[in-house]
């Protein structure tokens, strides 16, 4: 059975076939796309960018915006208003500003250990890797390359969002179809991110997952969504977990079954 997701992505590369000056423009506004990846509420925004500023003062208000704009800048989001720590007034995507959040968790790990690639498992549209890009210059965080897992719908509205940005982009990037399982991505000194994908598939697909992508990854970093698989089977996956600390804001409303962010 196709994923929804993946219809919705391959309905909008056909509706771009048929008015290509149109191409993707709305996704980000369109109810279909907003309920899988855009919907970061105003509340859980302004707790990103308390975050940000607490614990990352090394990257400027300036830095922060500088991004937003970027991200925001197409696809049509729908924006809240915010105002920062120092006064500024912005209007953006409460999702740019989680992806801001854990770029910069992602890298303050990453800078640690002796990984020089990336793989994301199931990136959405491509913001997160845009944010990495973005703010691992700003840190002088250098990464050799950059790959991109997911299913083929999605990865045509990746391939043509990033494109979009390729003006920013720095970091050389390839994608990769979800069918292989990470088979396809080389295992040199492999930095394996997922942000809620990886615990939203059944337990046969985190097997392939876990033989042909975890098993070579040097380190890493999930979100380990504990109402879908108990925290205590990421032990089984992860051999090597350097902490497992509650998800900061908590986006799980079940109280007893809370998200994580597991870094291995």
């Amino acid at each position: 059975m196709s994923n929804p997701y993946d219809l919705y992505c391959s309905f909008l590369l056909n509706e771009e076939q048929k008015e290509p000056e149109n191409r993707y423009t709305n996704f980000k506004n369109n109810e279909a796309y907003t309920n899988i990846l855009e919907h970061v509420t105003e509340r859980l925004g302004e707790q990103y960018l308390k975050l940000i500023t607490e614990e990352f003062p090394e990257i400027t208000e300036e830095d922060v915006i500088k991004y937003l704009t970027i991200n925001d800048r197409f696809g049509n989001t729908v924006k809240n208003t915010y105002v920062t720590s120092g006064g500024t007034i912005i209007s953006c995507s409460p999702t740019s500003l989680r992806y801001v959040y854990h770029a910069l968790i992602i890298l303050n790990y990453y800078k640690t250990t002796e990984c020089e690639n990336m793989v994301e498992l199931g990136p959405g549209y491509g913001g997160l890797f845009l944010a990495i890009n973005y703010f691992a210059k700003i840190l002088n965080i250098h990464i050799v390359k950059f790959h991109i897992i997911d299913l083929p719908g999605a990865n045509n509205l990746i391939d043509f969002y990033l494109n979009y940005h390729k003006d920013v982009i720095t970091i050389p990037y390839e994608l990769h179809e979800s069918s292989k399982y990470g088979a396809t991505v080389p295992s040199e000194r492999l930095f394996v991110i997922s942000n809620y994908c990886y615990t939203d598939i059944d337990t046969t697909e985190k097997e392939y997952y876990y033989s042909h992508l975890l098993k070579k990854a040097d380190s890493g970093f999930i979100i380990w969504q504990s109402i879908a698989f108990d925290i205590e089977y990421s032990k089984q996956i992860f051999q090597h977990i350097v902490s497992v600390t509650a998800e900061k804001p908590q986006t799980c409303f079940n109280a007893s079954k809370p998200n994580y962010f597991v870094l291995f």
